[in-house]
């Protein structure tokens, strides 16, 4: 998880953040990011934290756990079409087939090249 800066957080959209009650859209202090699936996982940990320690409300604290379950919930790449096991194997075949035939055809010129 990349460090978020201060003005990378204030691009965030509103929707990005999870709140406990009371919160407005100020970004305050005490909004979670859960722009990434690291920071929602580490976003359900902190307001459970504080839920154990008293300092947060049962309520606020299941807010912020359906915010950030709906971000673990999505498909993990970002929704982009992900290879099964035998796609990729196919595809290392064919580019090592490729490979084996640029060397055998690049030894067939280099031995012409020497003849003449």
């Amino acid at each position: 998880m990349a460090h978020l800066t201060k003005t990378r957080r204030a691009k965030l959209r509103h929707s990005q953040f999870a709140a406990p009650e009371g919160r407005g859209p100020d970004r305050s202090r005490d909004q979670y990011p859960i722009d990434t699936r690291g920071r929602a996982a580490n976003a359900k940990a902190r307001a459970t934290q504080q839920y154990k320690r008293g300092r947060m409300s049962k309520a606020a604290r299941d807010r912020i756990h359906a915010a950030a379950n709906r971000i673990l919930r999505r498909k993990k790449g970002g929704g982009r079409r992900v290879a099964t096991r035998k796609q990729v194997a196919a595809a290392r075949r064919n580019i090592k087939k490729a490979q084996a035939a640029r060397r055998k055809g690049g030894a067939k010129r280099r031995t012409a090249r020497k003849k003449r």
